[in-house]
């Protein structure tokens, strides 16, 4: 037994897992053609296209948490990288079908200089257009932006193909949505293309990155691992490695949620253990997918020294699913 799977217990660990299977097979049976699909991520309503994504969209989120379960319930490596498959395939299906053509925003009063400098860095945005309203005579702009159907979860998906260790899955992924997100998946988006200059190029997106074992909510990511494979410095990887899978740890000590604060708050030990069992399903701290998904593109780059440090992984960051996806 795991730290994790002893804090859950087996039984409910066993339990979650089952019905999140059934809710993945019945949402399987529901999943979009690909003209309901396409409406759906391109059509008139699709206002929020960030978050859409349908019934594919809960693939991904489902299979993927699915994968963290079965980890945690030492199911065989191969059946938690088929979710992780199952998650990259569903959201390339996304990719393929949607429509990143250029929006245009309504127009909103602001002077040209003041919107430029407002809006002109934020990811996606193509141009500001300013301009003065012959009506009114005030100065006024547009924003035009690329559309990012489903963007809120390309990141994710990006992270469960390349685990799933179907590289040609998470090319695909990169070749075919061209992601505005400053964010992880943007680098690792770089990184599978090649294009390791304009990773370079993006340093501000990473460097304010964790680099210690102090993390939010839910896990940060970690500046180590795109410096380690932008220098080849496998010392940076371990340590990236290492202050994750101590911040991991210690969000697994039942001692943590039983505090005075915490039994303030939630009355009795039995309430503090089931809100965190909720809270470290909800907020991804079952495996650090961002870590693994940096590793396994290290690894593939040649870079294996950093797998042989024993010290350095744990449970949530497990060196047997890396080696198996390489």
């Amino acid at each position: 037994m795991s730290k994790r799977s002893d804090f859950i217990g087996s039984d409910l660990l066993n339990q979650m897992i089952e019905e999140r299977e059934r809710s993945l097979k019945e949402t399987r049976s529901k999943l979009e053609s690909e003209v309901e699909l396409r409406e759906a991520l391109n059509g008139p309503q699709s206002v929020n296209e960030v978050w859409g994504g349908g019934h594919h969209r809960t693939v991904v989120d489902a299979s993927i948490r699915l994968a963290g379960l079965k980890h945690a319930a030492d199911f065989p490596i191969e059946q938690v990288r088929l979710h992780y498959r199952e998650a990259g395939q569903a959201f390339l299906r996304i990719a393929q079908l949607s429509d990143f053509r250029i929006n245009v925003s309504k127009t909103f009063l602001d002077p040209g200089r003041r919107a430029a400098k407002k809006y002109g860095s934020k990811p996606g945005v193509v141009k500001v257009e300013a301009f003065v309203d012959e009506a009114t005579g005030k100065k006024v702009a547009r924003i035009h932006s690329m559309r990012q159907p489903a963007g809120l979860i390309f990141t994710r998906s990006l992270q469960a193909a390349i685990i799933s260790g179907d590289e040609k899955l998470a090319t695909a992924i990169a070749e075919k949505y061209p992601y505005t997100g400053l964010n992880d998946g943007m680098i690792l988006r770089l990184f599978l293309l090649g294009k390791d200059d304009e990773v370079a190029g993006h340093a501000k997106i990473y460097e304010p990155w964790a680099a210690g074992d102090k993390d939010g909510d839910w896990p940060y990511p970690r500046r180590q691992f795109p410096l380690g494979i932008l220098n080849k410095d496998e010392t940076l990887l371990a340590e990236g490695i290492a202050n994750a899978s101590k911040a991991f740890a210690s969000r697994w000590k039942p001692a943590r949620y039983t505090t005075p604060a915490m039994l303030k708050r939630l009355k009795t030990p039995e309430n503090a253990m089931v809100e965190a069992k909720k809270f470290l399903m909800d907020m991804h701290w079952v495996l650090y997918e961002h870590g693994l998904a940096f590793a396994i593109v290290a690894a593939r780059r040649g870079m294996k020294t950093f797998l042989s440090n024993e010290s350095v992984w744990s449970e949530w960051m497990p060196r047997d699913l890396v080696i198996a996806s390489i």
